[in-house]
């Protein structure tokens, strides 16, 4: 057995493990991802223009972001193309 055969198969079992883990609890991995999701959102600009929290519900998202075309968000994406940060999503 090699190297390299002998430390990937112990990282592939955690994957696999790591894997099925979050596949057998779909809505609670879901969820604990959209958490992951409104945390970083709450820290951008349209974010802070929609009063997202950091422990927004999915209802509540619903309610404070609309769904618009591009003409309503053009706005938002004028001002990443002016090179503005944290607009849409952190960073970006």
């Amino acid at each position: 057995m090699g190297v390299k055969e002998s430390l990937s198969k112990p990282f592939a079992k955690k994957i696999v493990k790591k894997t099925k883990k979050w596949a057998s609890q779909p809505a609670e991995t879901q969820q604990k991802v959209f958490r992951k999701l409104m945390k970083k959102l709450a820290k951008t600009k349209f974010g802070k223009d929609h009063n997202i929290t950091n422990g927004e519900s999915y209802s509540s998202f619903q309610q404070k972001v609309p769904v618009r075309d591009y003409e309503g968000l053009r706005s938002y994406f004028e001002r990443i193309a002016d090179g503005e940060k944290n607009v849409c999503w952190p960073g970006k």
